[in-house]
């Protein structure tokens, strides 16, 4: 026995003595360089690339088999391209594995390695020459390698990719790879960290710094993979984005490929964006667990919750979107499926009391297959609680929607929305609900409203209304104007309404009117119709109390926004509507604004087409009839063509052109008036009873300027004015001068053979039988240089001015009264009139020239009937005495002759009695 242990130990040291005479050979006297030639001769052979060991190869034997290498390259010389550079390499086996003829590798260390990858601009890559070499080569396995590594660490590593079609450069830079105990058959720890970085052709560049941790367990017998625990984050900065943004991932990753089972557990996922502008960075995450079943074909996500939140600059608190839900998906049936979709969503902004808030929930079902999709129980709440307003502005909204992916069709069965809308205009809460079968088609670019419903504050509007927009459709070509080729066309219609009932419904007060029965019955009613060029509300019937608004109305042209309108009123009374006059109220002044009279800006802007013509109009107690009114405007430049009608019993025509593109306003006017009864016009603007009578006006004026100082002080122009049968009030011309006339009663019977209250009319006005005057106005100033009027029983000539802006007068006028007024003796004799001061002092404003009248008295009283009766009745005498003195001549010439003498003198001393009683009576006054 003791022989046999002995003969045992004698080989055991023999062998042991072998192998270290083995190794001993190995390591010293077998140099790995040697081989240099043969590996590359193999590389080559097997990628037909260059393989060049720069540095010297070493290896050792105990206690692991090891070989390191230096630099090294592998190059495709055709090409002239180094593919990879290695740095250093090191590689070690186990030794006792060897023994039983099997290789399990112990170590794998690399240092400094680089790939460089292209693709070039034909698809081709700067690797297709190995790959394909490989490729051809056969396939060799083996069971006798046993991968159980110890330690694997790739450092210091890089890629670089190129594409030259793209011009995107980019590389994966600073590449570790760390795990330890690498067994196929246990988990195992690893760690990847690298920096992906890239320009692409524009010159923006992204950064990435990627960090992965997790434990791995990868059963090829089992065909199943276990991830767990990973943990990632990317840092994510450049150019490309707007801002830097962190992304990390944390879950669990099992993937069973023998029972095509695949399962993500515990994912949590959070992004983190870090722009600058936002108070803090912003977030979103996710978490859930996913399920696929890839034998069935079938993922299940359960507990998905998506939270994000938004810290703008000016909000009170971080903006804020929840979503829940789980999905279920059939790969087989090409169904998805969101049995409990959730959103809540909320924005505190600043002018907000609290949040605004939207909540939705749906049940939504997907037939990829059919490419069919349903929305179904979708209810959704808003609500917006604005400061300010006295309560929020709420809606809810429910229906179900579906949609068509292949058609491109449609259909929400009805949309049905309850909202309640308040404001500072009106402090109570106006309920809305809306009710609206909704279809369209987003290929076609179709939408209809199909029999729609809308009730608010008790009135109910009805109608329809579609649109087709092929320009935004599915079909059109990218640019297409979304208006090419639009048509519209529907209805609306609301109930009859009492608006001061509805205006008291919104807490507002009904505006003080003078007639409170206004506003009580109101109605509209249109059809609608629109292409690309025009939207036009045809047929429109709108109704306010006993008034009715028909015609036409739109844009038909909507590049320009031209508006156009042909609008008929049968009669308003505009009176009603106004508020309520104090008799005794004093005329408020005119108020002055910076802008003028005139929206200068506003009528620049203003290109229109409008028509209007009212059947019947009280306007300030006028009531015209027929009003038209034609105007367009374009470029700064308003021609109101029409504006006139028929009042007082006859028309009036105020065409009008007005011009904004100097730098003051120029309006030019051709008024026109036929047959006007004046009284209560000019009783209206003069607030006195001052005139009446039947007037005719035409004339061509111009002024400039943005006030009625402006106007009255630039016009300029001509006109022509007549007057019939007409009486001014306040002043008796007649009884101007029969007043001055007055002044010598004792005179008047010898005048106008009248005494002085016979001749003095009482009548307190002049009647006009007919009055022409031409006029020329210059810079605010009516001169009038031909002015006649036909008064009753005289007749009135004469020239003067008028001041418009100073409503001073200064006329001239000759009087020539009627015999039957001032008889004979004064009949052909002109008084001299002159009317000068302010328009409005009627009682003031005319005189009769005293001087001049009582030289005409005296003339008058000279060439009377009874001075020219006593001279009559003198001569008559004289020749009678004279017949005498020749018949007594004879007789007794000498006394005779005495006798006459003395009868003539005392005749003559009865004329000069008269004359001096007469001129007595003329000059003592």
């Amino acid at each position: 026995m003791s022989r046999a242990l002995k003969s045992l130990g004698i080989v055991a040291a023999a062998l042991i003595g072998l192998v270290v005479l083995l190794v001993t050979y190995i390591l010293f006297f077998i140099n790995p360089n040697d081989y240099k030639g043969e590996i590359a001769k193999v590389v080559k052979d097997k990628t037909d690339m260059d393989l060049v060991m720069a540095d010297t190869l070493s290896w050792q034997l105990w206690p692991r088999i090891s070989l390191h290498l230096g630099k090294t390259t592998l190059t495709d010389t055709q090409a002239g391209k180094t593919l990879v550079a290695i740095n250093q390499a090191d590689v070690s086996v186990q030794v006792m594995p060897l023994l039983a003829k099997k290789i399990a590798i112990d170590q794998v260390i690399l240092d400094g390695a680089n790939l460089d990858f292209v693709q070039y601009a034909n698809g081709a890559t700067s690797w297709d020459r190995m790959l394909a070499k490989l490729k051809s080569a056969p396939e060799e396995k083996s069971d006798k390698i046993d991968f159980n590594v110890s330690v694997l660490n790739i450092s210091n590593s890089a890629l670089h990719f190129s594409d030259e079609k793209s011009k995107l450069d980019g590389k994966l830079d600073k590449l570790l790879v760390q795990a330890t105990n690498i067994d196929l058959k246990k988990a195992f720890p690893v760690r990847l960290k690298f920096v992906w970085s890239q320009t692409d052709a524009q010159g923006k560049t992204l950064v990435a710094d990627n960090d992965l941790n997790a434990t791995v367990q990868l059963d090829q017998d089992a065909e199943k993979y276990l991830l767990k625990g990973l943990t990632a984050r990317s840092h994510l900065s450049g150019s490309l984005l707007p801002a830097p943004v962190v992304v990390d991932v944390e879950s669990d990753i099992t993937a069973d490929l023998k029972q095509q089972q695949h399962q993500i557990d515990g994912l949590k996922l959070a992004v983190e964006y870090q722009d600058p502008k936002l108070t803090k960075p912003a977030h979103v995450d996710l978490s859930g667990a996913i399920n696929a079943d890839m034998k069935a074909q079938k993922v299940t996500v359960t507990g998905l919750k998506l939270a994000a939140a938004y810290p703008q600059a000016g909000l009170k608190s971080p903006a804020t979107v929840k979503v829940s839900g789980d999905v279920q998906a059939d790969l087989a049936a090409q169904t998805v499926s969101l049995p409990a979709l959730a959103i809540d969503a909320a924005y505190p902004a600043a002018n907000l009391s609290a949040p605004a808030t939207f909540k939705l929930t749906a049940a939504i079902a997907a037939d990829l297959k059919q490419q069919l999709v349903n929305l179904n129980n979708i209810q959704g709440s808003a609500s917006y609680p604005e400061t300010g307003r006295p309560a929020p502005i709420t809606a809810d909204l429910s229906g179900a929607l579906a949609a068509n992916l292949a058609t491109g069709a449609v259909n929400f069965a009805p949309l049905d929305v309850k909202a309640n809308i308040s404001d500072k205009a009106f402090p109570k809460v106006m309920p809305v609900h809306l009710v609206a079968p909704i279809t369209a088609n987003w290929k076609e670019g179709k939408i209809a409203l199909n029999g729609f419903t809308l009730d608010a504050l008790s009135i109910q509007t009805k109608g329809q209304l579609s649109a087709s927009l092929p320009g935004i459709a599915a079909t059109a070509k990218p640019g297409t104007p979304a208006t090419q080729g639009m048509t519209l066309s529907g209805n609306i219609a609301t109930s009859p309404f009492n608006l001061r009932q509805l205006m008291q419904t919104l807490g507002m007060a009904a505006p003080v009117m003078a007639d409170s029965s206004t506003l009580q019955r109101v109605s509209v009613s249109t059809q609608i119709t629109g292409n690309e060029n025009s939207i036009l509300l045809k047929g429109l019937n709108a109704r306010l109390d006993d008034s009715t608004l028909t015609g036409e109305a739109g844009l038909t042209d909507l590049k320009t926004g031209k508006i156009y309108a042909r609008l008929n009123v049968d009669k308003i009374n505009v009176d009603r509507y106004l508020p309520p006059v104090d008799p005794n109220a004093k005329p408020a002044p005119a108020a002055k604004t910076a802008e003028g009279l005139l929206p200068v800006e506003l009528l620049k802007k203003q290109n229109l087409d409008v028509g209007l013509t009212v059947g019947s109009l009280t306007a300030m107690k006028y009531p015209v009839q027929k009003l038209q009114v034609t105007a367009t405007a374009k470029d700064g430049v308003v021609n109101v063509s029409q504006l006139g009608g028929s009042v007082m019993g006859g028309r009036f025509s105020f065409p009008t052109t007005i011009d904004v593109r100097g730098a003051k306003p120029v309006l030019s006017v051709t008024p026109s008036v036929e047959q006007m009864q004046v009284e209560n016009v000019v009783q209206q603007f003069t607030k006195k009873d001052l005139l009446a009578g039947i007037a005719a006006f035409n004339g061509t004026l111009k002024m400039s300027g943005n006030s009625v100082d402006e106007w009255l002080g630039s016009v300029n122009g001509a006109s022509k004015l007549s007057f019939n049968n007409g009486l001014l009030k306040g002043v008796n011309m007649m009884q101007l001068v029969t007043t001055e006339m007055g002044k010598y009663q004792a005179l008047l019977p010898f005048i106008t053979g009248k005494d002085a209250a016979t001749l003095v009319s009482k009548q307190n006005n002049t009647e006009i039988a007919n009055f022409l005057g031409e006029a020329s106005i210059t810079n605010g100033v009516v001169q009038n240089k031909g002015l006649n009027a036909d008064l009753k029983k005289a007749k009135v000539s004469g020239t003067g001015t008028f001041s418009l802006v100073t409503q001073q007068v200064d006329y001239s006028f000759n009087l020539l009264l009627d015999k039957s007024i001032v008889g004979e003796g004064l009949a052909g004799y002109a008084f001299p009139i002159r009317c000068k001061g302010k328009v409005t002092d009627v009682a003031s404003l005319c005189s009769v020239d005293g001087k001049a009248v009582k030289d005409m008295a005296t003339k008058a009283l000279l060439n009377s009937k009874e001075v020219q009766k006593v001279k009559a009745d003198l001569a008559a005498k004289e020749d009678a005495a004279k017949a005498e003195l020749a018949k007594k001549q004879a007789e007794a010439e000498a006394a005779a002759k005495a006798k006459v003498e003395e009868e003539k003198k005392k005749a003559q001393e009865k004329v000069n009695q008269k004359l001096n009683e007469g001129l007595q009576k003329l000059f003592n006054r």
